[in-house]
């Protein structure tokens, strides 16, 4: 008889920081917001026990936003030398050469989260209701400077998606 092993899990999503750029009023923060930063020494021992034991292979990296977590490319170089493959998931508040340095320190997969496209429904899901006007301006970088490295991850990153949440209550900002 053969056995088939359909239900071990092969990836671990890991929560480096509770850091963010963005407010996002849905955002789960995957569990506690008053966490601590991950030890990367204690996490590398922990994969190695994953990867050896139960056959991991993959390493999703979370947060807050891990691209904000000061040892993020030398964790990628480390975990990526333990024959794991690395993916993350982003804001994509990062400058475009920062994707570059985390591709050659090992990252294989990133999703990027992009929940509009307008501005003012952007105000919107950051809670933000006072100054719009001043605002805007803010909210329209943020959106270009993440298509802009969606754009640019699709080039260099094989395995490039994005992270939407619909919802159908944005209200609109309200002007202070």
């Amino acid at each position: 008889m053969i056995k088939v092993d359909f239900c071990l899990p092969r990836s671990i999503r890991i929560k480096l920081n509770t850091s963010c750029q963005l407010r996002c009023k849905f955002c789960h923060q995957e569990g506690f917001l008053n966490s601590k930063d991950i030890n990367p020494e204690e996490l590398i021992k922990a994969l190695i026990i994953f990867k050896k034991e139960c056959g991991f292979y993959r390493v999703h990296f979370t947060g807050g936003e891990p691209t904000l977590y000061t040892e993020f490319r030398e964790l990628l170089a480390k975990t990526k030398k333990l024959g794991f493959l690395n993916a993350v998931t982003t804001n994509g508040q990062f400058k475009s050469d920062e994707l570059v340095s985390l591709r050659r320190a090992g990252l294989d997969s990133i999703n990027f989260s992009l929940h509009t496209i307008n501005p003012y429904d952007f105000l919107v899901i950051q809670d933000v209701h006072l100054g719009i006007r001043k605002r805007l301006k803010w909210a329209k970088l943020c959106i270009e400077n993440t298509i802009k490295n969606i754009l640019l991850a699709k080039k260099i990153i094989k395995n490039t998606k994005v992270n939407c949440v619909v919802s159908d209550n944005l209200t609109g900002p309200k002007e202070a």
